[in-house]
């Protein structure tokens, strides 16, 4: 009858599980003879019925009922790791084809118990036609190892583990996309023990407590990054430290956030039950420049004298995928990495665009790749550095993955970065002859403008001013573009303004000295004796082997024998090193996140700089050494620190939205964007996002992938279709 009828479309609204998304809702009355007594899933068809792709959901957390049930004594889920149900568990990472039924993924390995089956096959229970249900007596089993024999087993192995962990040993733990190594937070000795074997000196450790209440005794998130922490995905929070900070400094050195996290599979749930600190370690078990481990030969030979022990468990893990790191940036969520719990999600593009298949293989650092597919890209998880023949293989193993689950068999294009040099754009270069495809390059910071354009659903011929800022990219001509203001489309664009090109010497080296910056920064601007003095003074720990280096950089300078650049990244590292933040790069983009701490408690009115522009050929430029000089006066003139950072943030927020302001004016266009890695610092998001709406113009920010190299492969692949189509 009618009204059953309402009732039933009324709960597919106001009921749907967590996960659930509707891509359109349509209800139409049907006249049809036909009665149907029964609902049933029937078996899956490899041909397939329709144009479209199924929706492959990522990985989420377990939920309160089987919660509920992995502590009640009296049920057959008691203690058990693996619980999980049709609402949660892990997806993606155990998705090895489609459609997506148990035989094709690594739970095909457990036949389901008697039990299990009639729990699969109930319609009316919650483990109704979920392919990833098991129980003790036929699912997946852990084990506690400290390399060389197994010490225990199942509910003794966490129980084991957790001791040990409060013991202030370090422990490799399988998980579900992955492995991570942890240890207590409240010992600088196990932190540092930690530090010194994983080779990661200062990169800031992930955290993870039991509860939002355990959270609270060392930080203080805001009612977002609760409600984040809180979802069903789980995501890493950056949020603000407690002070005084109980945990270990060793944790997250130099800042004034953490990395922080919940519970989100049944593994961590069960040890941290019988843990005793806030807060343990959670970080990725990968050493410097190789993926995450994710098999357990893998992980015991690769953290084999990393970790003390290892807790692992027999069910394979087919795709690796990191955890989801997101900031509160600009009022909006900013992924600084999207991966599980979000992934394999697709950014949908607006209706104009093109029913194409498309592929993109990311750029070099924190790298992703991307499948088009029915107007819809799916990114794929954190891959991170291609740099090494690993990192590579993974980029590889992961596109080619995707396009086997997202049916993508013949794509069109393939886009890569501009730059030459980079092993993903090799990769993009074989795969377009093995598959007799066209091959786009795109510029890394147009890229960066047609991703924000494209997730925020631009129609394919719309115009915008974009902010692009980061550390590098590799300009039309090769130059080390960083700080610039784009003025185009998704197809072509126009360099309209920038940060004023300053020395950069040495090149990557720099990237890692920032003493080499200040140098570059301050060449022609002080007598070279002078700045010689300065730089031993002021900036020593920039340079590795002290004046002898000093002495070289100086000569290379007078040489001429450099490269310039407009990177914002690169201004705010030496900005650091001159205000005694940070000297040198032991992890990406150190120096900008210690800089912006620094200068989160600062008052920049505090501090005058006056800003100069230079029409450079009809491109606008912000003057970077006149800035910089005005840096060292104000050291000079003894004002605190924290004032000085908090006014180079405001100054550099300012002056590339006036840039971006003056431009959007004179063109006629109503919108501006911001971009590029420099875009996770809140400070100058912030600097920027009132100017530009002060002068009445909408500013668009990202929010469905990271404003840094993590979603270039949107940008890659957006720019590379509309070029193909032209």
């Amino acid at each position: 009858d009618r009204d059953s009828v309402e009732r039933f479309v009324r709960a597919l609204k106001d009921e749907k599980p967590w996960l659930c998304k509707y891509s359109f809702f349509k209800v139409e009355v049907l006249e049809d003879s036909r009665v149907y007594r029964g609902f049933e899933i029937v078996k899956s068809s490899f041909k397939g019925s329709g144009k479209g792709v199924s929706y492959i959901p990522p990985d989420i957390t377990v939920c309160d009922e089987c919660l509920r049930e992995m502590n009640d004594p009296a049920d057959r889920h008691y203690q058990y790791a693996f619980t999980c149900c049709a609402q949660c568990g892990p997806r993606f990472t155990v998705i090895s084809d489609v459609p997506y039924d148990r035989e094709r993924t690594s739970m095909y390995e457990f036949p389901m118990c008697d039990e299990c089956r009639r729990e699969f096959y109930d319609i009316k229970d919650r483990r109704y036609n979920a392919q990833t249900i098991c129980c003790p007596k036929c699912g997946p089993h852990l084990w506690l190892t400290d390399g060389t024999e197994t010490i225990a087993s199942d509910v003794d192995a966490l129980k084991l583990a957790a001791r040990l962990l409060d013991e202030g040993y370090i422990l490799a733990i399988k998980g579900i996309g992955g492995c991570h190594l942890a240890c207590k937070t409240t010992c600088d000795d196990t932190v540092a023990r930690l530090r010194h074997r994983r080779k990661k000196p200062q990169k800031p450790f992930a955290v993870m407590s039991p509860s939002i209440e355990a959270v609270l005794t060392y930080a203080n998130p805001s009612e977002s990054e609760i409600k984040l922490l809180k979802s069903f995905r789980r995501p890493i929070v950056v949020v603000k430290k407690k002070e005084p900070f109980p945990l270990s400094q060793h944790v997250s050195p130099g800042l004034d956030s953490i990395g922080v996290m919940l519970p989100y599979s049944g593994i961590h749930h069960l040890l941290l039950k019988w843990c005793s600190d806030p807060a343990y370690v959670m970080t990725s078990g990968n050493m410097p420049g190789l993926p995450m481990a994710i098999s357990n030969t893998e992980i015991l030979k690769t953290l084999y004298g990393v970790a003390d022990y290892f807790l692992l468990h027999n069910r394979e893990i087919v795709n690796r995928c990191d955890d989801s790191v997101v900031k509160i940036v600009g009022g909006k969520t900013a992924f600084i990495r999207r991966s599980r719990g979000y992934v394999p999600e697709p950014i949908i593009l607006d209706e104009s665009f093109a029913d194409i298949e498309a592929i993109a293989v990311g750029p070099l650092e924190a790298s992703t790749c991307a499948v088009m597919s029915s107007g819809r890209v799916y990114l794929s998880q954190h891959i991170g550095d291609v740099n090494t023949l690993q990192g590579l293989e993974f980029l590889e193993y992961s596109l080619r993955h995707l396009m086997k689950i997202f049916k993508v068999q013949k794509p069109s294009v393939i886009a890569s970065d501009l730059h030459p040099g980079f092993p993903s754009t090799s990769l993009a270069q074989k795969l377009a002859e093995e598959m007799g495809i066209a091959l786009v390059r795109v510029q890394h910071h147009h890229a960066h403008m047609s991703a924000l354009m494209a997730e925020s659903r631009l129609s394919r011929n719309s115009i915008m001013v974009c902010i692009t800022a980061d550390g590098y990219g590799y300009g039309p001509s090769g130059e080390a573009w960083g700080g610039e203001v784009l003025l185009g489309g998704f197809s072509e664009y126009r360099r309209v303004g920038a940060l004023h090109e300053y020395p950069l010497p040495g090149g990557d080296t720099a990237t890692r000295r920032y003493g080499w910056i200040v140098a570059g920064l301050l060449h022609g601007e002080l007598e070279e004796e002078t700045l010689r003095k300065l730089l031993l003074e002021k900036c020593i720990g920039g340079f590795k082997h002290g004046i002898v280096e000093i002495n070289a950089v100086l000569r290379i300078l007078a040489a001429g024998n450099y490269i310039m650049t407009s990177s914002c990244g690169r201004f705010l590292d030496a900005s650091a090193c001159m205000l005694g933040v940070a000297c040198k790069r032991t992890y990406r983009g150190e120096g900008a996140i210690k800089f912006e701490a620094a200068a989160s408690n600062g008052n920049p009115e505090r501090v005058k700089f006056k800003l100069d522009y230079r029409n450079d050929n009809g491109i606008l430029k912000l003057d970077t050494k006149s800035l910089f000089i005005q840096v060292l006066d104000a050291l000079k003139e003894n004002i605190p620190r924290r004032h000085i950072a908090a006014a180079v943030h405001k100054a550099l927020g300012q002056g590339l939205a006036y840039i971006a302001s003056y431009t959007a004016l004179e063109e006629g266009i109503s919108t501006v964007g911001f971009s590029g890695g420099v875009a996770y610092n809140r400070l100058i998001v912030e600097y920027v996002r009132r100017e530009i709406e002060k002068e009445g113009f909408k500013i668009l920010l990202h929010k469905q992938v990271p404003p840094g190299d993590g979603g270039l492969s949107l940008g890659q692949l957006a720019t590379a279709c509309m070029k193909y189509m032209e």
